[in-house]
């Protein structure tokens, strides 16, 4: 790919993770949860009854991050922790009445406001955006984290 496609790439990417950041921000708080419980529930939702550790593949987060955002969802009783009954030494994290209410409203939400967007993309080229989309998620989740780049090109 030429350097000017590259840096173009980049510059959208840029105001492309700007506004998805902006509009994240205030679509997760409206609905009062905090971005990593918003995925934390979005996984569940999908998959109930993960281990923190089958969640922390999915989400790419440490332990110990996980851990504390799961121990405030479990405050608010939107999740519970239950010993697995295949193997007793791992917990699932298992989705509550009121978290699937939660998750409910926020889907809601997400979806009326992505609608939104999706009706400003024309009707024919919606299947072209859906699939490059696949494809630019794909070959991000199979690159090497940025910051090892960075460290190569030193």
């Amino acid at each position: 790919m030429k350097r000017n496609n590259i840096e173009e790439v980049r510059k959208l990417l840029r105001v492309f993770e700007r506004s998805i950041n902006n509009n994240l921000k205030e679509e997760t708080s409206c609905c009062g949860v905090t971005l990593p419980q918003c995925h934390v529930l979005m996984e569940l939702y999908e998959k109930n009854g993960l281990s923190v550790i089958e969640l922390s593949d999915i989400l790419g987060l440490d332990k110990s991050t996980l851990s504390r955002t799961v121990d405030s969802l479990v405050k608010e009783e939107m999740v519970s922790r239950e010993i697995n009954p295949d193997d007793r030494r791992f917990m699932q994290i298992k989705m509550t009445e009121k978290g699937k209410a939660k998750t409910d409203f926020i889907n809601n939400s997400a979806n009326k406001f992505y609608q939104s967007i999706i009706d400003k993309v024309p009707e024919d080229h919606l299947p072209i955006f859906i699939r490059c989309l696949k494809i630019f998620t794909k070959a991000l989740q199979d690159e090497s984290s940025f910051s090892a780049c960075c460290e190569k090109n030193k």
